[in-house]
């Protein structure tokens, strides 16, 4: 796992990658990211992320995208 930040998130997207939000609802309802897709870290084994390639994940702290 390698952290970015803010900017290099925005210019990873730039180019085609995805960013993943695994905030609970709640916490998305308060601050989103735009163009982030918004999966709870609790659906995301069960779903299918859309794009292809490089996926990075936010959270709120970090733990939770740690485990993505």
């Amino acid at each position: 796992m390698r952290e970015v930040d803010p900017g290099q998130a925005r210019r990873l997207m730039q180019v085609g990658a995805t960013l993943l939000d695994v905030r609970e609802l709640n916490e998305w309802r308060m601050a989103r990211t735009l163009g982030a897709i918004h999966i709870p870290l609790s659906a995301v084994a069960s779903a299918a992320v859309p794009g292809a390639g490089l996926v990075r994940a936010i959270c709120r702290s970090g733990r939770r995208s740690a485990h993505t």
